[in-house]
């Protein structure tokens, strides 16, 4: 761990990268700029996978500027995602950030990853917010960084205490509707987690406890937790996560989890490919609206031909649904079985 204070403001100025600017060489282009010992800002404002995602380039500047000092803005309900981040000395508040000067170089990645007609955004996004800045990342810079603090793993430990021995994690809900695989079917999958892992209790998380169920072979976590660690802590007392495209699924492969997602919006590989022991279903091709790059994508062929691929209008995630609940029990059952 990284002791450090959170003071809450931050004064961005200096040399500034805007979400919009790509660019192309950061040795070239923003290094020479700098004075010896910079200060340097990183701000996002949104999305818990996107700030443990964005951690490698924050690395990657740092063995870059090592005399920097580095702070980085996020929300308060990410603040603990940079905990013990040995490469970040302190977490300000993204929403207080104003315009005063006081850096030397201010990365702006508000908006900067999500419009996907940018080339630099139809990568790995681990890469995106490191080509954002000019930087692109050798196969020793790709890993992110992110752990829960000893107290959440206190409070996993006491909560899977005396429930069982061998459980499977499942992130219920992800963050946006059109990335989570049908909740009305959880009963239906831990039927047949049941039928093909009777050994393994599956241990349901998500924050909010109207998600989820009770069943003999289900450990309820569902509105339990109170932090994002506490979830992430409750992944490492599993053999196996089983998640949405969503936060939680970065968390596990930061810690390094045996991981399976069930992704539909965005081709998982640009997600998850850097991750070790990671494995995922993807229903791309059993819809032609799938993937839509969240709804950025156009019709190419068919009758919908050059319009916008998106479910907005019915509320019905058409790709995930595709996806039956023994064919992700099979899956979880193969990547256990895997030596």
């Amino acid at each position: 761990m990284c002791g450090r204070k959170t003071t809450g403001v931050a004064t961005p100025g200096g040399v500034g990268i805007a979400p919009e600017d790509t660019v192309g060489s950061f040795e070239r282009e923003i290094a020479p700029l700098l004075p010896a010992n910079p200060r340097v800002l990183f701000i996002r404002d949104a999305g818990a996978g996107d700030v443990i995602m964005s951690t490698a380039a924050v690395r990657a500047v740092r063995r870059r500027l090592s005399g920097a000092r580095i702070d980085y803005a996020a929300m308060g309900p990410h603040f603990e995602l940079l905990e013990g981040n040995c490469d970040i000395d302190d977490v300000v508040d993204a929403s207080r950030v104003g315009r005063a000067r006081g850096y030397d170089l201010v990365v702006d990645w508000r908006r900067a990853v999500e419009n996907y007609s940018l080339e630099r955004n139809r990568r790995n996004r681990i890469e995106s917010f490191a080509l954002h800045a000019g930087i692109v990342l050798g196969p020793g810079e790709r890993t992110t960084v992110y752990s829960p603090s000893e107290g959440d793993w206190e409070y996993a430990r006491g909560f899977v205490k005396g429930k069982g021995e061998r459980f499977i994690g499942y992130v219920a809900q992800a963050a946006a509707w059109n990335r989570t695989w049908p909740l009305w079917r959880l009963r239906e999958l831990a039927g047949e987690f049941e039928r093909v892992l009777p050994g393994h209790k599956l241990l349901l998380i998500d924050r909010q406890a109207e998600a989820g169920i009770e069943a003999e072979n289900v450990v309820n976590a569902c509105g339990r937790t109170r932090r994002f660690g506490e979830a992430a802590a409750l992944l490492g007392m599993c053999e196996l996560t089983v998640t949405q495209d969503t936060g939680l699924a970065h968390a596990a492969g930061a810690m390094g989890l045996r991981t399976l997602v069930v992704a539909g919006s965005i081709p998982p590989e640009l997600r998850f490919g850097y991750y070790e022991n990671f494995s995922w279903i993807h229903p791309g091709g059993r819809v032609p609206c799938c993937p839509c790059w969240d709804w950025q994508a156009f019709h190419r062929t068919g009758p919908e031909r050059g319009r916008r691929k998106s479910c907005m209008e019915s509320r019905r995630n058409e790709c995930l649904e595709t996806v039956g609940a023994g064919e992700i029990a099979r899956a979880a059952a193969a990547v256990l079985n895997e030596k």
